[in-house]
């Protein structure tokens, strides 16, 4: 709760009211796991499960969206999701135990695996989105996977950084980019 938090019923209720018909649950990856590839974060996810439990009895649909532009932080130090601290796979263990927290909810539309990827370097943003695709689907093969692109996501950069994401495979064929 501290520089964060997640919506409070009165404020989805007054976009409800206006129509709302989709939400985006931002988070930061490590308030949900505190290490990559533990336990997560009973606090955060009972949160997550309190907006996505509201929005679900007024029929609204809802993505959660990490938004670590790949990478984790821990301490003060950014590692770049792929490095040898944190791995491809904790990306997608991240998810695999997010997608069943909330399996019994029906309105999770979708996931976003990581906004605005960015200076990748050597640990490339399509191995690590095929990683993380793979693994989830074991998990959900129902909600729509979002890919950002490379580069802050950069439209106008997307050949240049993105164009290999539209190789990446879904055995559900069922992914959606952000640019």
């Amino acid at each position: 709760g501290k520089d964060y938090i997640y919506p409070p019923d009165a404020d989805i209720e007054y976009f409800y009211q206006q129509g709302m018909q989709l939400l985006t649950v931002p988070f930061k990856w490590e308030r949900v796991q505190q290490t990559p590839g533990g336990p997560l974060d009973r606090a955060n996810v009972d949160e997550m499960r309190r907006v996505i439990q509201y929005c679900s009895d007024r029929n609204i649909r809802v993505v959660l969206s990490m938004h670590n532009l790949g990478r984790y932080v821990i301490g003060n130090t950014e590692h770049i999701l792929g490095s040898p601290t944190v791995p491809r796979k904790m990306l997608g263990d991240f998810w695999s135990k997010l997608a069943q927290e909330f399996s019994d909810l029906r309105n999770v539309f979708g996931y976003e695996i990581m906004t605005e990827p960015h200076d990748m370097g050597e640990y490339d943003w399509f191995t690590t989105a095929q990683t993380t695709i793979n693994m989830l689907r074991q998990v959900d093969k129902k909600a729509i996977i979002i890919i950002s692109g490379d580069n802050y996501a950069n439209a106008e950069k997307w050949r240049q950084y993105s164009d290999n994401l539209k190789d990446l495979v879904d055995p559900n064929d069922n992914l959606m980019y952000d640019a």
